[in-house]
């Protein structure tokens, strides 16, 4: 079975462990509401995994995910026109 790891969690026998946070977790995390993150992850545009029939986020791949949602202030004013 494959150990979950949060922040708060992490084990000094494996620092490489990969995190994975909870749907409430990544909600304050990310300042999303629940819904909106099931949403995202049943139409796939959040990275999300199943681990024992729960949804689990992995932290690394939710900041990299992050990153590729960001605009600059010149793409947003574009967008807005």
């Amino acid at each position: 079975m494959m150990a979950i790891n949060t922040s708060s969690q992490k084990s000094a026998d494996h620092p490489a462990a990969r995190e994975f946070m909870t749907i409430d977790e990544l909600s304050v995390y990310i300042g999303l509401s629940k819904r909106a993150i099931y949403q995202r992850a049943a139409n796939h545009t959040i990275p999300s995994q199943k681990i024992g029939g729960l949804l689990r986020f992995e932290k690394s791949e939710i900041d990299k995910w992050l990153r590729s949602q960001s605009v600059t202030a010149d793409e947003s004013i574009r967008m807005m026109m």
